[in-house]
């Protein structure tokens, strides 16, 4: 029986990336037909994303997410993972990947959605400057469900007249969470665990953690700089 069932949110997939292969234009001059001509070329590049993080805070905790990857393959705890979380993250890295996330390579079990609905991804018309996300987003604004609104308020969706896309993602990864009686919600967004913890009205029923935060619940030690 694991001890938490854990439910991923985008950026804690995206920060446990270890190694990844992207392509980065450079120019080059070429002679041809006796004149010289500047063309942009690409070469396969591997980058770790998570060595271009500058807050000493954040990358403590991205470091922390191979030793949760670990208890999630040996069976300690339960990783979750949902379709809309898939097609997030898919937006994201839709790039050529030499590297795998460790978090997804631990083994994760796909939950059900909080509501039955069922929606066609369809190819984005050539030309378009609509992304995958503003489809997403439009699907997630469509729904009218009261404790979805609530979650949205939770997590800082609305504030004003404006809606925060990335936050709406997040009430509705946060509603899945708690649908599937998840235990945690694991995200390295410092900020929405903090805007969660805070929020009185309608609190999640799923406890919003950190890496470290996460670790210190199953009673694992971590760096005092986490304290």
């Amino acid at each position: 029986m694991p001890k938490a069932r854990v439910f991923l949110d985008t950026s804690a997939v995206k920060h446990s990336f270890r190694a990844k292969t992207v392509l980065r234009p450079r120019l080059q001059q070429l002679e041809f037909g006796g004149k010289v001509h500047e063309v942009v070329v690409h070469d396969f590049v591997t980058l770790d994303p998570a060595s271009r993080v500058t807050n000493p805070e954040l990358k403590a905790e991205i470091q922390l997410l191979s030793t949760v990857a670990s208890l999630a393959k040996t069976k300690e705890i339960e990783l979750l993972w949902h379709t809309e979380a898939s097609v997030e993250f898919g937006s994201i890295w839709l790039v050529p990947s030499g590297g795998r996330p460790e978090l997804l390579d631990a083994g994760v079990t796909w939950v059900e959605s909080p509501i039955q609905y069922s929606r066609m991804l369809q190819p984005i018309r050539p030309g378009s400057e609509e992304t995958w996300k503003d489809v997403q987003i439009d699907f997630l604004r469509s729904l009218r469900h009261q404790r979805f609104l609530q979650l949205q308020k939770a997590c800082g969706a609305h504030q004003g007249a404006r809606t925060h896309k990335n936050q709406l993602i997040d009430a509705f990864h946060v509603w899945c969470a708690e649908s599937a009686g998840a235990t945690h919600f694991l995200t390295t967004d410092m900020k929405l665990v903090r805007l969660i913890a805070k929020h009185r009205a309608h609190p999640p029923r799923v406890k919003a953690v950190t890496p470290s935060l996460l670790l210190k619940d199953l009673g694992i030690q971590v760096n005092a700089n986490h304290a």
